[in-house]
C-alpha cells in the first residue's frame, strides 16, 4: 500500500461551515482551506464552537450546514480522506494499562501492520519518553500523555493533522519540542488545522499558519 504522507493531495477545503448547539447558532458561517505545507490555526473567544468545528471537520459529527472538501469531494464515506488524516484531540486514545512503548507498537500495527517495530524506541527517545518506555500510560504525566499522542501521530504517516490543543498541559521544553515536530511536518508537505489558546514560539512555524476565525 502506497505511503499516505506521499500522495499527492493538495487541499482541505470548509466551506459555509455553520454549527449548532441545541437551537443555537455557534458562529457565522467559516470558509477555509488548507493546502499542502500549510497550517490552519482555528481562533475565536471560548465556547465559540472551536472543538465542534474540529470535530465535523474529521467526520465525527455532521455540519448544520456547509461542507468539507477532500481534493475536491466530500469527506462523508471517503476512504481517500480517512487514510489521509489523523485527528487528537482533548482525550489521548491510549490504553492506560499498556506500557508507552506497547501502545504506540498497537498503533503502529494498526497504521502499517508490516512496520518494523525497532523504530518505536528511537521515537520515544525523540519525544524524551525513552525513560518512560515501560512505564504504564496511566501513571504518565499529563504532559508526557501528551507527547505520547503526538508521538502516535508520527507513527500514522498522515498528510492532515487535526489537533485540538495539542500543546495543552506541556512545559515549555514540550512546547517547544512538539512545535518544532508541526514545523517539521508542514516542511515535509504536510497540512495542519489546530486549536490553540497560547502563545506559539517557532518563528518558522509561525510564517506558515493562517488564521480562520470564528465569530
Amino acid at each position: 500500500m502506497q505511503d499516505p504522507i506521499s500522495e499527492s493531495i493538495p487541499e482541505l477545503q470548509v466551506i459555509n461551515a455553520v454549527v449548532t448547539r441545541g437551537n443555537a447558532v455557534l458562529f457565522k458561517p467559516v470558509s477555509f482551506s488548507c493546502l499542502s505545507g500549510q497550517a490552519i490555526h482555528l481562533v475565536g473567544e471560548n465556547g465559540v464552537g472551536k472543538t465542534t468545528l474540529m470535530r465535523s471537520i474529521c467526520g465525527f459529527r455532521s455540519l448544520n450546514s456547509g461542507q468539507v472538501l477532500w481534493n475536491g469531494a466530500s469527506i462523508n464515506n471517503n476512504e481517500n480522506f480517512y487514510l489521509n488524516s489523523a485527528y487528537l484531540g482533548h482525550r489521548d486514545a491510549h490504553s492506560p494499562l499498556q506500557s508507552a512503548w506497547e501502545s504506540l507498537h498497537f498503533y503502529q500495527k494498526l497504521y502499517t501492520p508490516d512496520a518494523n517495530h525497532e523504530d518505536i524506541d528511537p521515537l520515544l527517545n525523540q519525544l524524551g519518553l525513552l525513560p518512560q518506555a515501560g512505564v504504564a500510560v496511566e501513571r504518565l504525566s499529563f504532559g508526557q500523555k501528551r507527547k505520547l499522542a503526538i508521538a502516535r501521530l508520527l507513527l500514522s504517516k498522515r498528510q492532515l493533522w487535526l489537533l485540538d490543543e495539542p500543546f495543552s498541559g506541556v512545559d515549555r521544553a514540550g512546547q517547544e519540542l512538539i512545535e518544532n515536530i508541526c514545523l517539521q511536518h508542514i516542511a515535509s508537505n504536510g497540512m495542519m488545522i489546530f486549536t490553540n489558546h497560547g502563545q506559539l514560539k517557532n518563528v518558522a512555524l509561525l510564517e506558515n499558519i493562517s488564521e480562520a476565525e470564528l465569530r
